[in-house]
């Protein structure tokens, strides 16, 4: 079930989408792709780091019970 504010932002974009030239849109989805890949690579980054942690807490965990 769509809002209507939902509607009229859509219809506000297509609007603005449609009287773009094909420069302004190739800028637009250029920077729209590397906005993703932004924030697909913080994502990657969180997820290293939490395995990273993990591991370095295990490592403690392991030292307490050897020692």
């Amino acid at each position: 079930m769509k809002s209507k504010i939902s509607e009229i932002q859509n219809d506000h974009n297509i609007k603005v989408c449609k009287a773009m030239k094909p420069e302004e849109r190739l800028v637009a989805f250029v920077n729209h792709s590397q906005l993703l890949m932004q924030m697909y690579q913080a994502g990657v980054d969180f997820r290293v780091g939490f395995k990273n942690a993990l591991k370095q807490k295990e490592g403690e965990y392991k030292k307490d019970y050897e020692g």
